[in-house]
């Protein structure tokens, strides 16, 4: 009844499981519009954290997004019986012809398994090997790659994460014809956008980062800051997280005042 099968109106279904964070997210926006350009007709499901659903609701080359409760610090007994409901409730009954999982570093194990359990006849997720091609010392971590029938190796001159994306859609057979970033927002966001901002000429910044060691220096972002207000004269928006409040007033008391 259920998987390894296509459909009976014989449309393709693909599935897109993203369990990061929000910047690796924005970076996928070129693999599901260039899935879309490459299969017009075909349905494409995905699956993402409540922390990105804001995103990808707005997405015009996805037909259907699903938001499943997890985080990267979940354990296996805690996941499990999540996939199990949201592969019974949601994901089985499509017959999806093959599964995608851009993920390239960090715990691949939650994607790789979700991807076996929907049923998906192909399954595309990048390997861990690909960090191989840096240096041959790294030690790798048993990522659950049995469960993909098409682990990917990104080459090592590829290291922007959208590029990876495209690489595992070329894998696939698909043709790149826009590399481009894009990002959908509603009226919603642009209206609170505006709220917040009271200059016509502004920069944001973005200060916060998954872990400690991927921030950039604070004073590092004062000295170059400081640059570009003697330059342009140019009103700055701090964003971030509850964990960045105390940064973010760092930098705005060694800024010069509006």
């Amino acid at each position: 009844k259920y998987g390894y099968r296509r459909g009976a109106d014989g449309v393709k279904e693909f599935l897109f499981i993203s369990l990061n964070a929000i910047g690796d997210n924005i970076l996928y926006g070129p693999f599901v519009r260039e899935l879309r350009r490459n299969y017009p007709q075909a349905r494409i499901t995905a699956v993402v954290t409540p922390l990105t659903y804001p995103l990808w609701e707005l997405c015009p080359y996805v037909n259907e997004v699903l938001s499943l409760t997890y985080t990267r610090f979940d354990s296996f007994t805690d996941y499990m019986p999540v996939f199990l409901e949201l592969c019974q409730k949601k994901l089985l009954e499509h017959h999806f012809e093959a599964s995608f999982c851009l993920q390239w570093s960090d715990d691949k194990r939650p994607i790789n398994l979700l991807a076996y359990m929907s049923g998906a006849k192909l399954r595309y997720g990048v390997s861990d090997k690909s960090i191989l091609a840096y240096s041959g010392n790294f030690k790798l971590l048993d990522q659950w790659e049995l469960f993909l029938t098409n682990p990917v190796i990104t080459p090592v001159e590829i290291v922007h994460e959208a590029a990876r994306g495209l690489y595992v859609l070329n894998a696939y057979g698909g043709k790149i014809a826009n590399d481009r970033s894009e990002l959908w927002i509603g009226n919603r966001d642009v209206l609170t956008a505006k709220a917040k901002i009271r200059s016509e000429k502004y920069v944001v910044l973005g200060i916060g980062a998954g872990a400690s060691n991927r921030k950039y220096p604070l004073d590092l972002w004062c000295g170059i800051l400081r640059v570009l207000y003697e330059k342009f004269a140019i009103q700055f928006v701090i964003c971030g997280g509850g964990d960045e409040k105390e940064d973010g007033k760092y930098i705005q008391d060694n800024l010069p005042p509006e």
